[in-house]
Formats: C-alpha cells, structure tokens, sequence
C-alpha cells in the first residue's frame, strides 16, 4: 500500500512538474511586447503634421497635406525558417468574392493604418515570441476579400473601417487606397506655392499594386522585453516620382487614371520604407 502510495506521489509529482513546465511554455514571460514604429520623413529631415509646411523635391516646392499607408501580412522570420504572422483578435464583415456575391469574410492578421499626417508613427503589434530572426516580411496593402470589405461593416476600432472617414478607400470593386499622398506644389515655377492650380495626389491602390516588402536583416528579441521594430519612411522617394508638375495629368495619378506614375510609386517603396533597426526598452 505504502508503495502505490509512493507511485502516484510520484506521478502527481512529476505530471504537476509537466503541467508548470508548460503554463511556463505559454506564460507571457516568454513572449515580448513589439511595437511597429514607422518614422515619417522627406529627404532626410521629419515630415511635419503642418500642412502648411514647404518641402523642395526633385526642384519642385511642395506641401504635404496626406501620407498615409496601409500596411499588412507582417511577418517575422525565424533562422529556422518559421514564419511569424503578426495577428489580433478575428473581425469579420461583409466582403465580394471574385464572382461578386456577398460573404462573410473572417481575418485575424494585423493591419496597420499610418496617418503620418496626423503625427502618428507608433502602432503596437501585441506579444510576439521571443527568439532570432532573420528579417521581417509585410506587405503595403491589402490582398484577397481583406481589400474588398464592406468598410461600413467593418467595427469602428478596425483601422479598415470606413464609417467616418472616406479618405483611404474608393469603393467595393476597387477596394483601398493603399498610398495616399496629397499637397500642393509650385506648378508654375515662380517659387511660391500655388493653392488651387497646384494640387497634386498620390492615390494607390488596387489589389495587384500590393506590395510585399522584405528585410534580410538578423535580430534578436529577449522574452519580457519591449521591442520596437523601426523603420524610417521617406516619402520624397515616392513624390520625386512626379517629374512634371505644371501639368495636371502628370502630377496626380488614381493607380488605372496614369498606372505608369502609380507602377513607379509602387517600385520604389522599398528604397522609401527603410529598416533602421530594432530597439529594445
């Protein structure tokens, strides 16, 4: 008796060790909490939530009035190959199908709008897990029945959502505007910024304009750390795109309107969207 006593002392004991053991596995403590910081700049110096602010670029004096990004699939890659999708909690709205019926649509990857304008940058990412990496993988802009949501239908808390503001989305057929650049610019050239002949935009959008970005950069994140990921975004890359601005059709594009100056955006993203390092707190 004593020694079936002592058998299933010793399992409890060794099945609690197991159980501890593997609460541990899980626990937060093993984890890191991961922020995205995406810098804004133009050509070197911080772009400013002023719109007032005057900018030269490629010869050309321009203001900022939007920058915004859409930014998603982000994955972090493992030295063993493992993938890491950055995920939240599941949404779920309405969506078109590629035969254009409604369906409820469910996703759960991390989606981050950048309102560079409105002086935002930092975004977090939530508890991912500790470990090295080899680089960093996401995409600007959206893909698949994610892109062709119902915005009105998407939770308020959504970044997709569109219930008060229309300025990053068109409509159900064509989806989000992945990159979205508005100002004004001398478009005469007489040095002075002109109000109304000047305006210019950068409208990109479209699912097959998504662009998947990739960081061949090693790293390591510690477990209870806080770490920022930081890249810097210089968005004179993507305006110097513009080689004309004294003519209206030359200097704004809505991606199918003039789809060789959104092509052009869309190929130099990755020199725009730099990986400055990753930082721990």
């Amino acid at each position: 008796m004593s020694t079936s006593l002592l058998n299933r002392g010793g399992l409890m004991a060794i099945a609690t060790a197991l159980f501890l053991i593997g609460c541990d596995a899980n626990s937060p403590s093993e984890n890191a909490m991961v922020s995205l910081d995406l810098q804004p700049m133009v050509a070197g110096s911080a772009l400013s939530a002023s719109p007032n602010t005057t900018y030269e670029i490629g010869g050309t004096k321009v203001t900022i009035e939007a920058a915004r990004l859409i930014i998603s699939q982000i994955t972090l890659i493992g030295t063993d190959g493992t993938e890491y999708l950055v995920e939240t909690a599941p949404t779920s709205a309405p969506a078109l199908n590629d035969d254009g019926e409604t369906v409820t649509h469910t996703f759960t990857e991390q989606v981050v709008l950048a309102k560079h304008d409105l002086g935002e940058r930092i975004y977090a990412l939530g508890e991912l897990p500790s470990g090295s990496y080899s680089g960093i993988r996401m995409m600007v802009g959206l893909s698949g029945l994610t892109n062709r949501l119902d915005p009105t239908q998407v939770p308020a808390t959504h970044p997709l959502t569109q219930q008060t503001d229309w300025s990053h989305h068109w409509k159900w057929s064509s989806g989000y505007i992945f990159i979205r650049l508005d100002g004004l610019s001398d478009a005469d050239g007489n040095g002075t910024i002109d109000a109304e002949e000047g305006a210019w935009d950068l409208h990109v959008g479209m699912s097959n304009m998504a662009k998947v970005l990739e960081y061949n950069e090693p790293f390591s994140i510690k477990r209870g750390a806080e770490i920022e990921l930081h890249f810097m975004v210089d968005y004179a890359k993507l305006i110097e795109n513009i080689t004309d601005f004294s003519t209206e059709a030359a200097r704004n594009t809505h991606t199918m309107d003039n789809m060789p100056l959104a092509m052009q955006v869309v190929n130099d993203l990755q020199g725009a969207i730099m990986l400055h390092g990753i930082h721990a707190e």
